[in-house]
């Protein structure tokens, strides 16, 4: 499919991190986010607040895709961090966000059910509160989330798949639900 694919590299290599950059191809790819620019700009202009993104960057249009829909957000104020590894509190929340789901209110951004949920941020709790009940991330053995994790190529992959998975399946099924209890 072509999803994940390094830029100038034949070779998958599961086990090395996957970059914020190709992180962004994925969600752009997976999300059908090719589309014209037009309704989708949170920013005038995607340069003016990254300045870590050269127009030469392999991904540099993935990366101005999520950014400007804003799908994706920067490490910090002018640093989207298109090289940087990417985390699984950050994979969660891109991927809630691409599904336009991070003002889902029946949900809480205050605490998980993780028993490291101390080490989540504030920021990521909702996100992933979502993705998980979604059965996007999932906890390890002892019930920990592990947000701060860089997460490998071969995790992206896994969590990718389930992203596929949902959007062809899943969501059908809770679009059914929803509108069946809406009518009740």
């Amino acid at each position: 499919l072509g999803i994940i694919e390094m830029a100038g590299v034949d070779y998958y290599r599961p086990l090395s991190f996957m970059s914020r950059g190709e992180f962004a191809k994925a969600i752009v790819k997976v999300s059908d986010m090719n589309g014209p620019m037009a309704n989708q700009t949170k920013y005038n202009s995607f340069e003016q607040y990254y300045t870590d993104v050269d127009k030469n960057h392999p991904y540099y249009e993935y990366i101005s895709r999520t950014a400007i829909s804003g799908v994706m957000e920067g490490t910090s104020k002018n640093r989207f961090g298109p090289d940087e590894y990417l985390t699984k509190a950050q994979a969660a929340a891109i991927i809630v966000r691409a599904l336009g789901l991070e003002s889902l209110s029946s949900v809480s951004g205050a605490t998980t059910s993780f028993a490291d949920d101390s080490d989540i941020q504030l920021w990521a709790k909702k996100p992933i509160n979502i993705a998980h009940r979604m059965g996007l991330v999932k906890g390890n053995e002892y019930n920990e989330i592990e947000p701060n994790k860089l997460l490998t190529r071969a995790e992206c992959a896994a969590i990718i798949n389930r992203f596929v998975r949902y959007l062809q399946y899943d969501i059908r099924q809770e679009y059914r639900e929803k509108m069946i209890d809406f009518g009740r």
